[in-house]
């Protein structure tokens, strides 16, 4: 049975009924390239932003880095970046916005060169984390 015999159809046991329904659907059965186009769009799924709380919060105070942990178990990468900055591997915030950001209280970009940077203390507190410094080449102690 083609779909517009049975629109058809349910349009009359409506009309017996004395039931007046007035809908989109009545208006795109009339015509076939309207409820072709219609599934054709098919559903839209649209992805959520993708966000990762921080598990570990940066902050820096002249030329000492401090990353601390939290209670789960978490992970941070420290390196070089390619323009000679300390780089961490920490999920961006608002005002955390490179990889190369020392400070996630203050906004705007706060970067140390890798050559000036004094000590990096890393306090993870509890769970079981991992702290990846060997691509660290600073100057500065890990601690």
């Amino acid at each position: 049975m083609r779909l517009a015999n049975i629109l058809e159809a349910l349009r009359g046991l409506i009309r017996r009924n004395a039931i007046h329904i007035q809908s989109r659907w009545s208006a795109i059965a009339r015509s076939r390239r309207g409820f072709r186009r219609m599934f054709r769009r098919g559903l839209v799924i649209e992805g959520l932003e993708f966000r990762r709380p921080l598990a570990f919060s940066i902050a820096s105070s002249g030329n000492s880095i401090t990353l601390t942990g939290d209670a789960g178990d978490n992970g941070v990468v420290i390196s070089v970046s390619s323009s000679g900055h300390f780089q961490h591997d920490l999920p961006l915030s608002e005002n955390l916005v490179s990889a190369i950001d020392t400070n996630d209280a203050l906004a705007g970009e706060q970067a140390i060169v890798s050559s000036s940077v004094d000590s990096i203390t890393i306090i993870a507190n509890a769970g079981n984390d991992t702290i990846d410094a060997i691509a660290w080449t600073g100057v500065g102690p890990v601690d």
